[in-house]
């Protein structure tokens, strides 16, 4: 009823004659004899099912199996009905998305939230899911910063989260064809222009200016300890801080789900020490935690934080906590490890450099104001610079004298003028001692008188006797006879041939 064609490139078709008489060809691409033949029984199934009206449950599971485009193929040719998809409205599914997500933190499903208003304010409220497309997901990017909702950087994070939105339709089988919001940029990048290095002169006048003791110690946990403000000084406990060892523990909500990240010690440095001690005087008894007013994690710091920032006659900065949070890790990394750092703050290095880390005027000024090192970093590794001697410069002269050079002057009077080695060229024979006779010809190192030396007088001479026998045979050959012996028969060595 039905047979298996095979292309030129080797793909697969099957091959049938439907109801209407007509030849039908429904393509199966690049599969095995073996796939086509189980796919060829399939379609003989189906044939027959038309015939009779009646279709057994195999073939019925395997029909509601068939991916879309297959289905979609077979349709064509008559043997099945063209799939019905329910259209969801696009409010209707983010909202059954967003409930489903109980597992996730409280400020992530804000974040959902956010995501679902804009894109429901944008879109509609009833328009099916199915009729976004590509060209609608760009109009999102602007209606968002078009709107003054959010800036570059929040809105492709919001893209970000639009993209994972309309995955999760493709996986249900919600939404039909590829992503709309692939492609669109949903990284977050740093924006420069919104980055703040905070004085310590400007943070101290704030700190004045705060109304009790717990503000003064929030506003220094962000300069001076690098905590992250909405999360993580409600979690400060006094059982975790070691006034021994000048050490506290940090848990971080935020990381909290990354193995071995869900909390972090930190030395108590000394800027943050009186803070923290004033704090400490002043708890109850028995106290657990160590900020106890603004616990609620989605209490509104920055609104009070920007009035304390203008009583103190300082003008309000960009992203008032986290330039705090970056502005401490940007001086930290110039004493210390970039690695050490990033384990004190709890980022990686990479988040650091794009987001945190920042190039302040006092660099410059330090840049102007002193030579390069060597290439070393003069705060972070002082020490080690200390210990290391700087390179001398090339000199054709003899040393310094005394007082200006470290050297010791006993040995200076055996050092000569120092002079180019290129100017001295070595001859082409080597550096092996003279042939007997030869300037320019080597042969192996012979030093009699080093031999008499370590030898007794029999055994040398008879050792000598017979090597320089044998050479002097050839030496009368090839240069003028230069070893004689003496009538005891022991070589007698001229002076001009004594190598050492």
């Amino acid at each position: 009823m039905a047979s298996i064609g095979r292309d030129k490139n080797g793909h697969r078709r099957i091959l049938f004659v439907g109801e209407n008489g007509r030849r039908n060809t429904i393509r199966l691409g690049k599969c095995t004899e073996k796939q086509a033949e189980a796919f060829k029984i399939r379609i003989e199934a189906l044939i027959a099912a038309r015939i009779t009206g009646q279709q057994d449950d195999e073939v019925s599971r395997w029909v509601a199996g068939l991916p879309d485009h297959i289905h979609t193929r077979i349709a064509k040719t008559g043997l099945l009905s063209p799939r019905q998809h329910r259209s969801e409205s696009l409010n209707s599914f983010l909202q059954r998305y967003i409930a489903n997500q109980a597992d996730r933190k409280p400020n992530t499903r804000n974040s959902y939230e956010q995501a679902r208003r804009w894109l429901v304010r944008c879109f509609g409220e009833h328009r099916p899911i199915n009729q976004i497309t590509a060209a609608d997901a760009g109009e999102f990017v602007q209606f968002m910063v078009g709107n003054g909702l959010a800036a570059r950087s929040s809105a492709r994070r919001k893209t970000g989260l639009a993209k994972q939105f309309f995955k999760a339709a493709i996986r249900e089988g919600v939404y039909r064809g590829s992503n709309p919001f692939e492609g669109l940029p949903c990284n977050v990048r740093a924006d420069k222009s919104r980055q703040a290095f905070i004085e310590r002169e400007t943070i101290e006048k704030v700190i004045d200016a705060c109304p009790n003791a717990e503000w003064r110690l929030m506003v220094a946990l962000a300069r001076y300890g690098g905590l992250r403000v909405n999360t993580e000084p409600p979690e400060l406990r006094w059982s975790e801080i070691d006034w021994v060892t000048g050490t506290m523990r940090v848990r971080s909500p935020k990381t909290e789900h990354i193995d071995g990240h869900g909390s972090r010690i930190i030395p108590i440095f000394l800027e943050l020490r009186p803070y923290l001690e004033d704090a400490y005087k002043l708890a109850e008894p028995g106290a657990e935690f160590v900020i106890t007013t603004y616990r609620q994690k989605n209490a509104n710091l920055r609104t009070t934080f920007e009035k304390i920032i203008r009583r103190a006659g300082v003008k309000p900065w960009p992203k008032l906590w986290h330039n705090l949070r970056a502005s401490r890790q940007t001086e930290l990394c110039r004493r210390h490890p970039e690695h050490v750092v990033c384990d004190w703050m709890g980022n990686s290095r990479s988040v650091a450099r794009e987001h945190y880390l920042q190039v302040t005027d006092a660099d410059i000024q330090r840049a102007l104001d002193k030579p390069c090192n060597g290439g070393q970093v003069e705060d972070g590794g002082a020490a080690q610079n200390a210990a290391q001697q700087p390179a001398e410069m090339a000199r054709s002269n003899p040393q310094m004298p005394t007082g200006q050079s470290g050297k010791v002057p006993d040995l200076r009077a055996f050092a000569d003028t120092c002079s180019d080695l290129h100017e001295n060229q070595m001859r082409p024979a080597g550096v092996e001692p003279a042939t007997f006779g030869s300037v320019d010809r080597r042969s192996i190192q012979l030093s009699y008188e080093r031999m008499s030396m370590c030898f007794p007088a029999p055994l040398t001479n008879g050792l000598l006797s017979s090597t320089c026998r044998e050479m002097q045979g050839f030496n009368e050959i090839f240069n003028p006879p230069l070893i004689r012996f003496s009538s005891a028969g022991a070589p007698v060595v001229p002076p001009e041939i004594r190598i050492w």
